[in-house]
């Protein structure tokens, strides 16, 4: 989709969306946008090697302020548990609906015999 996009949906119609993550997103085309997934791919091996989340590289910058805020988040997001905030909706259910019954024979009608047409 395109985080353009997602935005404009979550705007317009909020009851649809729950929560959007943009990560990457950026103009087509637009200065170092080519570079997303060589980034990304370093930032996941680099907390790999480091035994941190990767939420500490890939959303936040290496300063010491942002360092700091990514210690932070993630201290925040350990504290939440399910429902954690009143009125939120619950997620998503991720089973799927029973497939339909195979039909047979005995679920058609019994055939009518036909009658020649009157003239």
């Amino acid at each position: 989709m395109g985080g353009f996009i997602a935005q404009v949906i979550a705007a317009e119609e909020p009851d649809l969306v729950r929560k959007l993550i943009l990560a990457g997103a950026g103009p087509a085309g637009g200065p170092g946008i080519d570079k997303v997934t060589s980034v990304t791919v370093q930032d996941m091996l680099r907390a790999t090697l480091r035994r941190k989340d990767p939420k500490h590289y890939l959303f936040f910058t290496r300063t010491e302020g942002g360092r700091r805020a990514a210690r932070e988040f993630l201290a925040r997001l350990k504290e939440r548990t399910d429902d954690h905030r009143p009125g939120c909706p619950a997620a998503p259910r991720r089973t799927r609906p029973p497939l339909p019954r195979r039909r047979t024979r005995r679920d058609l009608p019994e055939p009518r015999p036909v009658r020649p047409a009157s003239t």
